[in-house]
């Protein structure tokens, strides 16, 4: 549970990056009413995703991209962290458990 927190939590403060794309540090922000990004942003994005290596880089941006895809706004356009996270517990299960044993630096997460 502590590890699927931090992924939504992950992905919802990295979707205050915009741009178009299937990269996830440039996906387009979700809710209207979240700040726009900045440089420095993307760059941190960026530099966390590219701390794991092989497999595993793919498996947590696959898992952050299905918890941006489940990103709820609320009715003040800013991101419901609640909502959010409870779809992605029931529409990311997959994605999120096989980066579950992904770590920065992990080639293949174990699976």
């Amino acid at each position: 549970m502590t590890r699927l927190r931090s992924f939504v939590f992950a992905a919802a403060s990295a979707l205050a990056l915009a741009a178009c794309g299937t990269d996830y540090c440039a996906r387009p922000k979700a809710c209207s009413g979240d700040p726009d990004p900045t440089e420095a942003d993307r760059a941190q994005c960026k530099s966390e995703l590219d701390s794991y290596s092989g497999d595993c880089r793919g498996k947590v941006e696959a898992a952050r991209n299905c918890e941006a895809d489940n990103i709820k706004c609320g009715a003040d356009n800013r991101i419901d962290f609640t909502a959010s996270r409870a779809a992605a517990q029931t529409n990311c299960v997959s994605q999120l458990q096989a980066a579950g044993g992904c770590a920065p630096g992990a080639r293949d997460g174990g699976s």
